[in-house]
């Protein structure tokens, strides 16, 4: 399998997400997140946060469309910024970046839920706080592609695809979404900035190293489908309190 982290990443979020579609309930099995009590969360909630996606905004609505908006744009993000640099850097050096990214946004969600950022109600959803830190790399390499081909840089499809994709991803997301959420994703994309200068040896190197391990990594969606068949089984309560 080609692009492994790639592949498993996309099955692990629909999984999660497409189900939520059809019980608004799942939000608060799968997400950090509880509109009648802020500090109810199960503790695998900590990790599949990153693969479930908004319903609603502000409290529980009807708008559960909205679930398809937000998890085509981690999911645009995954394949324009992110299968370039597993190409290049192989799926090892892929899951570095995510669990950094990971942490940091973890850590900064935890922060949220203490002190209640932009007077929000903390509500941790979505994989944008890893899918954010793989634009700046991921552009590099695609820009450094188009510069290879010989082709104007201001003539290839891929430097308007890519333009556009920053106007929808760093203002209109924004806008929408609120400010929490855009510093979220500002600090995914300075993680994502760092780690592009910490690897820059490895980008002129041609070998891409992979190896039959990572598939180890299916435990993933195979955890979250596990917790979708308690639920539905009723063997877990749709939220717990957390320490």
């Amino acid at each position: 399998m080609r692009y492994k982290w790639c592949w498993i990443f996309t099955l692990s979020i629909l999984v999660v997400s497409v189900p939520m579609y059809f019980d608004a309930n799942l939000m608060e099995v799968y997400a950090l997140l509880n509109w009648k009590n802020p500090e109810n969360a199960h503790w695998w909630s900590w990790f599949t946060y990153t693969f479930a996606h908004s319903i609603y905004f502000a409290g529980p609505s009807e708008e559960h469309w909205f679930i398809f908006v937000h998890m085509g744009t981690n999911l645009s993000i995954l394949y324009l910024f992110g299968v370039p640099i597993e190409k290049k850097l192989g799926t090892g050096r892929m899951v570095i970046l995510s669990l950094i990214a990971y942490v940091v946004a973890t850590t900064f969600f935890a922060i949220d839920r203490q002190v209640v950022f932009f007077y929000q109600v903390s509500s941790v959803v979505g994989a944008s706080g890893i899918m954010y830190a793989y634009i700046p790399l991921g552009a590099y390499l695609r820009m450094k592609k188009v510069k290879e081909s010989g082709v104007s840089l201001w003539k290839h499809p891929w430097t308007w695809v890519m333009v556009f994709g920053f106007l929808y991803y760093y203002i209109f997301i924004s806008v929408i979404s609120g400010p929490w959420t855009a510093v979220a994703h500002v600090l995914a994309t300075i993680v994502g900035a760092i780690y592009a200068l910490a690897m820059r040896k490895r980008l002129r190197e041609q070998m891409r190293v992979g190896s039959q391990w990572y598939f180890l990594l299916l435990v993933i969606p195979v955890f979250l489908l596990g917790l979708l068949l308690a639920y539905k089984l009723g063997m877990i309560p749709i939220y717990m309190k957390w320490i």
